[in-house]
């Protein structure tokens, strides 16, 4: 009997220790997943006169800005043309990239006001 409450608490020991090793992990991986779009460019090493213009308040950027990184709406409709919806193939024909994207606060996605779309949105 001393055995099997001996193997028991040896076994909920162990258990409590990788917990604790398992949840920072985790907590760090939601924290990656959870950067905003000015992070992301930040870890690519582009700072913010990349997207805002140099000398005075910063300004909404507008999507032509977007593009000369980004290409073209059209290129970035083959990126996405993969996934559940296109995003960038809208029955709304070229939207702005500030509908759905923002880079200083959670971005989210423009379709979702009429639809119910489960699609991340950088």
């Amino acid at each position: 009997m001393k055995r099997f409450i001996l193997c028991g608490s040896l076994f909920f020991f162990l258990l409590a220790m990788l917990m604790m090793v398992v949840q920072p992990l985790d907590a760090v991986g939601a924290e990656q997943k959870a950067a905003l779009l000015a992070d992301r460019h930040a870890a690519r090493k582009i700072d913010c006169q990349g997207c805002h213009d140099a000398g005075g308040a910063p300004k909404a950027v507008l999507s032509e800005k977007c593009l000369t990184c980004h290409k073209s709406y059209e290129h970035m409709g083959e990126l996405t043309k993969g996934l559940a919806i296109n995003p960038h193939d809208s029955h709304f024909g070229k939207i702005e990239c500030l509908q759905c994207h923002n880079a200083h606060k959670k971005s989210t996605l423009y379709c979702n006001k009429c639809h119910d779309y489960d699609l991340k949105v950088p």
